[in-house]
Parts: C-alpha cells; structure tokens; sequence
C-alpha cells in the first residue's frame, strides 16, 4: 500500500468516526451510490460535501459511495442492483436499456446539463467543426461513454460514420497517445483530457474542443440514476437521497472551496487547485447552463429528451419510450434546487 492509499484509508477512517449521528446509523435506510469513475476528482465532491455536513443523515439515509471504473461500470453497478444510486451519464445509460431491452436504471435528476462529451483535438490538426473530422484519426476507449455516442454525434452532424478512422487505446493510455500525437485528437470528457494533458505539458491554447451538442447532439449526461430494485422495493428514501444530493451541489455551487476541502479529506493527496480549477470549469460548462439557471439544477426537458432518444436509437429504429429510464417526480421543491 502506498503512502496515498495509506492517507486515503486513515481519512475515510476518521471520517466515518466524526460524521454526525454515527452512532445512531442502525435506525437509518442504507444506500450504496456508485460515483464516477476513479481516481476520486471534483466531479465527485458535492456528494462528499454531502455526506460530510450531514445531508444524508438529516434524511435518516445511512450512505456508502464508491468510484466505478467507467461509465459502462457505474451502469452495470446499478443496473445489477449491487448499488442503489449512481452518478451516471443518463444518455449512455438509455442507450444501454435501447440495447438490453432489459429493465435499467432510472434517471432522476440532471446535474450535467450541457454535456462534457467532446473531440478534443490538436489546433495544427486543422480540425475545427465535424466536416473536418473525415480523414482524421482519433483516438478513443471503447468502454468510455463519450465513445458510446460518437455514432450518434456523427449522424447527427451529418458526419459518413466510416469518414473518421479510430485508434483504440486504454483509458489510462488515452491522453499520453494524443500527446505522442498518435492521432489528431481523443474523444472523451472535456476535463478528463485536458488535465491530464497539461500534466504532460500541453497548453490549453493548443488544443480545440468540439463538443457533441455543438453537433446538434445535446445528451443529458451525468445525474442521479436509481436501481429498480429501489423502485420496486423501498421508493420511500428515494426523494431522500436526491434532496441530499441536491443540497450538496448546490452547497459546492456557492462554495466550490468548500467542496474541494470535502474532496481532500476523503483523498489528501489532490491537489486542491487543480480540483478547484476542474470544478469551476464543470460548474460554469456543463452544470450553469440558462435552463439550469431558470429552473434550477435537476430539470429534464420532454421535447429535447424524444430528440435526443430518436437521435441515439437512429433512422431506423422504432420510437423508444423514454419515460422507461428517466423520471423526475422525485425532484426537489424549486427552493432545495434553485441556482
């Protein structure tokens, strides 16, 4: 074990010890929520914040959280009713109940309401709107989400699917193949690629990012998904947990500082300014979008959800019943969700 995972391991420790009404977690309903994928970023800290101020306990929720490996992972996670909540990109996770036919997780509440899905891409690539990519290579993870849908987002740009060539690569190999310019560009999430490139030494002003709704592909991406066995089987803390939730974002909205403390207590070895400069960039891209900001976090729109469906599912196929994998009659009153 490595002095990281040494630190980890003490943190989570002494973390459990101090939450507030420990000693009384035998009377609460336990849930398990798979986060995003590891390592332990600020994406995953407004949960943590949640955790840590008591939000959970507040609801009589007795929580435990865990890193998925991918998207696919934390789909899997739930859909086997291993976990009961997840943070899960909800675009990826229709795709995979169009594909089953099987009963899936269910999206409850949007957080990232402007997907981080994207090429990014070299500037000396010459690569700056879909048209561009025929006849470039790019580089991606078959597991990855954003992959998921890059079929999608090619149609949908009006992009021949077989223009682009793919370099497959694993996920802890994305980045450093991009920067050894193995391709002209990674699809993937916005932020994962770019910090771990700067890590390499890339700079911001040197690389491109297309993100798939500015192809006319606006995927509702991470949120707040249940199993069905909770659905079946204990509805009652369901609107519990997303309330808690909710209240831990909005908490790390106003105090993206606070949320990163949150983050270091679970992880000491972050570096916090990285992390509070991705939550910034997270917050103001994909979570503070206009609708977000009118109706508050949480709000999933019918017309854009059916477009988004018959986008992914294709030309061809049969209309699929979105209300299936998605249901926002758990959300919060405006007041507990307001930004």
């Amino acid at each position: 074990m490595d002095r990281r995972q040494i630190l980890r391991a003490a943190a989570a420790t002494s973390l459990a010890l101090a939450l507030p009404g420990a000693s009384a977690q035998s009377t609460r309903t336990a849930v398990k929520i798979a986060l995003n994928r590891a390592p332990y970023d600020a994406s995953n800290a407004p949960f943590l914040l949640a955790q840590q101020k008591g939000y959970f306990a507040e609801e009589d929720i007795d929580v435990t959280m865990s890193l998925s490996k991918n998207a696919t992972d934390a789909i899997r996670r739930v859909a086997s009713n291993a976990f009961d909540f997840g943070f899960v990109d909800g675009s990826v996770n229709m795709r995979a109940a169009m594909q089953t036919q099987a009963p899936s997780p269910v999206y409850l509440f949007a957080i990232f309401d402007r997907s981080p899905a994207c090429i990014v891409t070299w500037k000396s690539s010459g690569i700056e709107r879909p048209a561009d990519l025929a006849g470039k290579s790019i580089i991606a993870t078959p597991g990855d989400g954003a992959f998921q849908m890059f079929q999608p987002f090619l149609r949908a740009a009006g992009v021949a699917p077989d223009a682009v060539r793919i370099v497959e690569s694993g996920l802890e190999d994305r980045e450093s193949s991009m920067f050894r310019h193995l391709g002209d560009g990674a699809v993937g999430f916005d932020t994962t690629i770019y910090y771990k490139l700067r890590e390499m030494g890339a700079r911001l002003e040197a690389l491109n990012f297309m993100y798939y709704a500015d192809g006319g592909l606006e995927l509702y991406s991470n949120g707040i998904v249940v199993s069905q066995r909770m659905l079946r089987e204990q509805r009652g803390p369901i609107a519990a947990v997303v309330r808690a939730c909710a209240r831990g974002w909005r908490d790390a909205i106003k105090d993206p500082r606070e949320a990163i403390d949150a983050l270091a207590r679970v992880d000491p070895g972050i570096d916090k300014a990285t992390e509070l400069a991705r939550f910034e960039w997270i917050k103001e891209r994909q979570v503070l979008t206009p609708p977000v900001r009118a109706n508050g976090l949480g709000v999933v729109d019918p017309a854009r959800l059916r477009r988004l469906a018959a986008q992914i599912a294709g030309p061809s196929a049969a209309p699929f019943a979105v209300e299936l994998v998605f249901d926002t009659s758990f959300l919060p009153a405006l007041p507990d969700r307001a930004v």
